[in-house]
């Protein structure tokens, strides 16, 4: 089915809500094709990123009625994309937490990571002070701001970091 009739069926939908599973039917493709890129991403179970999917599809076709978006597939992407970010922040090996008590005086109990594993991803000190700000909860916009760079140099130094955790975590 195309973007068009599924966008027609939207449109009958909030006059017919008979209409609600065959819409939810028709987009459980994206929410497949989006848990198959998080999957291999983020090495976590497929099937379990599929029903956070399938679940995303569900919520996104509940809210149609107060709608008025052209690009059904978009919207509902969206909402996949969301979903499955969250499992994966929830349940992935990745690092989010040091523990114990960095060397600055940052105390962070309960966490998941080492000041170790730490020092070993972090080469350089912007990279360590943009793990601890994450820590403390600062988005990346924020962090930027505090350290004078650009949010998505945040980011970019994020991602670095994550290749090298994954590399350490597979040796």
């Amino acid at each position: 089915m195309t973007d068009d009739e599924i966008m027609e069926l939207a449109k009958r939908y909030k006059n017919d809500s008979s209409l609600r599973d065959t819409i939810i039917m028709e987009l459980l493709p994206l929410a497949t094709a989006q848990a198959a890129k998080y999957s291999k991403a983020f090495r976590l179970d497929f099937e379990d990123l599929q029903g956070e999917g399938f679940l995303a599809v569900v919520d996104a076709v509940n809210r149609f009625p107060d709608i008025s978006h052209n690009n059904i597939s978009g919207y509902v992407t969206k909402y996949i994309k969301q979903y499955c970010h969250r499992y994966c922040v929830k349940f992935s090996p990745m690092p989010s937490f040091i523990e114990g008590t960095m060397t600055d005086g940052t105390d962070f109990t309960n966490n998941i990571i080492t000041e170790e594993i730490v020092d070993r991803i972090a080469k350089k000190p912007i990279e360590k002070k943009i793990i601890v700000l994450r820590l403390k909860g600062y988005n990346d916009s924020k962090i930027g701001e505090m350290l004078n760079i650009n949010r998505k140099t945040v980011w970019s130094i994020r991602h670095t970091l994550s290749q090298r955790f994954r590399r350490l975590s597979n040796v």
